[in-house]
């Protein structure tokens, strides 16, 4: 069941990354933050789909964070019991994420257990 939502999340999420990427090669750029790919880039933010998850980061590649671009994350974590999220990068390179546990691919996203 979780999987199956994880899967409706990444779909619903799936028109990013090509709006991050148009935004950029017009704009030289990708943006500080989300809303301003609305409304030329989309007509809004996808929501997660996921009422226990709600939560969208976006953060935006600098020299001092170390991404080369940007990248998506939705916290799946139950409090202190993990730190479970699923992400998006650009360059697919999730195992420079992972501190332990597992990867699971999910199209161009990753589930990642800690």
């Amino acid at each position: 069941m979780r999987r199956t939502g994880l899967e409706k999340s990444v779909a619903r999420l799936g028109v990013l990354p090509p709006a991050l990427e148009r935004f950029q090669r017009e704009q030289r750029s990708y943006p500080a933050q989300l809303s301003e790919l609305v409304p030329k880039y989309l007509d809004r933010i996808p929501a997660t789909g996921m009422a226990a998850y709600p939560e969208l980061r976006y953060r935006r590649g600098d020299a001092q964070n170390g991404l080369l671009r940007y990248g998506l994350q939705v916290p799946t974590s139950a409090g202190f019991i993990n730190f479970d999220a699923l992400y998006y990068c650009p360059d697919g390179n999730y195992e420079s994420l992972r501190n332990s546990g597992t990867i699971e691919r999910i199209g161009a996203w990753a589930y990642l257990h800690e």
